[in-house]
């Protein structure tokens, strides 16, 4: 069995007890702060609309409620506000849609050229590495539809 020295005893559980309040504090500090996103950028986050307490990007109407209460908006302003969250959403969301095309477009143009190169051996082994990779990509992650984001509002 091992003996260590009273020193040696000391620093092991100084470092034990630095180690556990790192990890409590790490802890303490996202339960009680969790994750925060900027209110004024959310409206053009690519990430999923919120549903209940699963997070994502804040709906127009509460960045407007909270806009409304910073800075005391009247009814007029709120309502035009609004509106052109929802338009920029829109328009953020076809953007990002068009994106998507040309890249899948560009992959296909790659992984064509890729496989003129390759052997069949190497070709095969290349597309099991690749559904692998997809594979841990996605995990966690529901996708619905082609790519899995939502929408436009």
């Amino acid at each position: 069995m091992f003996s260590f020295s009273p020193r040696a005893k000391a620093l092991l559980l100084a470092l034990g007890i630095f180690i556990l309040g790192m990890a409590c504090g790490s802890m303490a500090e996202r339960w009680t702060r969790g994750p925060r996103r900027p209110i004024w950028g959310a409206i053009f986050s690519s990430q999923r609309p919120p549903r209940g307490n699963r997070g994502g990007p804040p709906s127009a109407e509460r960045i407007v409620q909270r806009m409304k209460k910073e800075l005391e908006l009247k009814d007029e302003q709120a309502k035009q506000i609004q509106s052109s969250l929802e338009e920029s959403r829109v328009s953020a969301f076809k953007l990002r849609e068009s994106i998507r095309d040309e890249m899948r477009a560009i992959e296909s143009t790659s992984r064509d050229k890729i496989r003129a190169i390759l052997t069949p051996e190497q070709w095969k082994k290349y597309e099991e590495r690749q559904k692998e990779r997809r594979g841990r990509r996605g995990r966690g992650r529901r996708r619905s539809g082609s790519g899995g984001r939502p929408g436009p509002p």
